[in-house]
């Protein structure tokens, strides 16, 4: 404590003890769900974005099930272009350019849902930013706080007291 504290005289000693043991396990507890609320909302976003991902590489599959089309007309093939993501890991995207109208029209919604659900996720990070970032300063002052009371702490002991062990 920043202040002196008789510890002969008995009952402010131990409400002293038990207020600040009681102090640190609520700190410790707010640090831990802290910690995991911002590692939650993380993953969450993370797992959007696969799933974007997944309706973007299926949205030819999904059109063509809307329709209810199963081959190509005349024997065309499909054909693919392949994509090299940032990780390393490639996809391929269909060409749709020798579907007919229907499958066209049901590929534009399946890409405007992807849009949309692209454009949600934008707006739910830039939510979760804003919350985030006052959380992860208070956070980090707390923890800075606490730092710098126990190193004062350690600075009022002498060096050649027996608490300094």
């Amino acid at each position: 404590l920043p202040f002196e504290v008789d510890a002969t005289a008995s009952p402010y000693y131990e409400l002293l003890f038990v207020f600040q043991v009681f102090s640190m396990a609520l700190f410790g507890w707010y640090l831990g769900n802290s910690d995991t609320l911002n590692t939650g909302l993380i993953i969450h976003v993370n797992a959007q974005f696969k799933i974007l991902i997944n309706a973007i590489a299926t949205a030819v599959s999904r059109a063509e099930r809307m329709t209810g089309y199963r081959e190509l007309p005349d024997g065309k093939q499909k054909k693919h272009i392949k994509c090299n993501m940032e990780n390393g890991r490639s996809i391929l995207i269909e060409r749709t350019d020798v579907y007919n109208a229907k499958i066209m029209a049901n590929l534009r919604i399946c890409v405007n849902e992807c849009i949309n659900h692209h454009q949600s996720i934008i707006n739910l990070v830039s939510y979760i930013e804003d919350s985030l970032n006052g959380l992860i300063l208070i956070q980090f002052l707390c923890c800075l706080f606490t730092i710098v009371v126990g190193f004062y702490q350690i600075s009022l002991v002498p060096v050649n007291s027996p608490l300094f062990t």
